[in-house]
């Protein structure tokens, strides 16, 4: 199998990941409030035009080349190496889902690039704190400030606030 149709399965394949992601999003999102969900629709449709757009594209070159080589399968093998490197990547974004879900948007973000930052990118403590402080900051100020749309506090500062004002 050539290197050419290997990198278009791949590319496939991020769509349909990327396609399947935007679903589950926009399920998520159903339950904001009208004000909060402006933000994600913003992004989300030119991204959902683009994703739809970018895997027709695809499709049709898998379709060409299929005849070509007169294969059937339109999956690539499945590098060892790559799928461990596709696993941690994932495990990571898993892991800040869960700190989004429990510390917020805020705290769940400034936490995880500050661990991210120091100890899997080895960066200084300096660049850590500097860019986690930074981040968060912009996050702030651009979405509770500039665009008056409240973040998720997470279930920590819920259970905190119940526990503190009853």
């Amino acid at each position: 199998m050539s290197d050419k149709k290997i990198n278009v399965q791949a590319d496939f394949l991020f769509c349909l990941l990327l396609i399947a992601l935007l679903v589950v999003c926009f399920v998520a999102m159903i339950d904001y409030r009208p004000v909060t969900r402006r933000a994600p629709l913003v992004v989300m449709i030119p991204l959902a035009f683009m994703v739809l757009g970018e895997t027709i594209r695809i499709t049709k070159k898998l379709r060409a080349l299929r005849r070509e080589n007169s294969t059937r399968t339109l999956l690539p093998r499945l590098d060892p190496q790559k799928l461990a490197k596709a696993s941690q990547i994932l495990i990571w974004l898993i892991v800040l889902l869960v700190m989004i879900y429990f510390g917020g948007h805020l705290g769940g973000i400034s936490l995880f690039l500050l661990i991210f930052l120091k100890f899997v990118s080895k960066e200084p403590w300096k660049i850590s704190l500097g860019v986690s402080v930074g981040v968060t900051l912009g996050l702030y100020v651009l979405f509770e400030k500039i665009l008056m749309i409240p973040l998720y506090r997470g279930t920590i500062y819920d259970a905190v606030s119940a526990w503190v004002w009853s």
